[in-house]
């Protein structure tokens, strides 16, 4: 599963992304090649279905409602989160100056640099396939208590998918 915020420069390195998983035979979910899938109720059930949540950081990552229904959703289902970040674009201590405090568990693994380039790119997907063939023991279960107040939208798919148990937001 690719989570990112579009428009805040990793547009190009997103569908970089899909097109090298899709050579490989990787299903990787990502809304702009999902079509139909493209919505609240389809971020969720692709982050409850995946393998391996991939969320590509960014300045306003965090700030994206959209982005953190997706982060929340693969923490209440104790997905492996591979934290990467956009290296074309930013250094690796801009990238951990996003996570807010909510989120530091997510700062105990190694953030993974992905470039634009196809040939450094291809360092990046080799790490991500490593944690995808052995995740790290889950941290994640730090954040379903973590001080982190996320509103979702009365009348939204993201709305009835929380009303219905499928996610869990939680304030502590």
């Amino acid at each position: 599963f690719g989570s990112y915020k579009q428009d805040d420069q990793s547009d190009a390195l997103m569908m970089n992304m899909f097109h090298a998983f899709d050579r490989e035979g990787v299903d990787f979910w990502l809304d702009k090649m999902r079509g139909a899938e493209r919505s609240e109720a389809g971020m969720v059930a692709g982050g409850q279905a995946c393998d391996c949540f991939c969320a590509v950081i960014s300045p306003k990552y965090f700030k994206s409602e959209f982005c953190v229904l997706e982060m929340m959703t693969a923490i209440q289902h104790d997905k492996p989160i591979a934290v990467c970040f956009n290296g074309s674009k930013w250094r690796v201590l801009d990238a951990l100056g996003w996570i807010p405090e909510a989120f530091e568990h997510l700062k105990d693994y190694e953030l993974i640099k992905l470039d634009e380039d196809n040939e450094f790119m291809k360092i990046g997907l080799e790490k991500i396939r490593c944690f995808m063939k052995k995740p790290p023991k889950p941290l994640l279960r730090k954040a379903k208590t973590a001080a982190f107040k996320y509103e979702i939208k009365p009348g939204t798919d993201a709305q009835k998918a929380q009303a219905e148990g499928d996610v869990e937001v939680t304030d502590a």
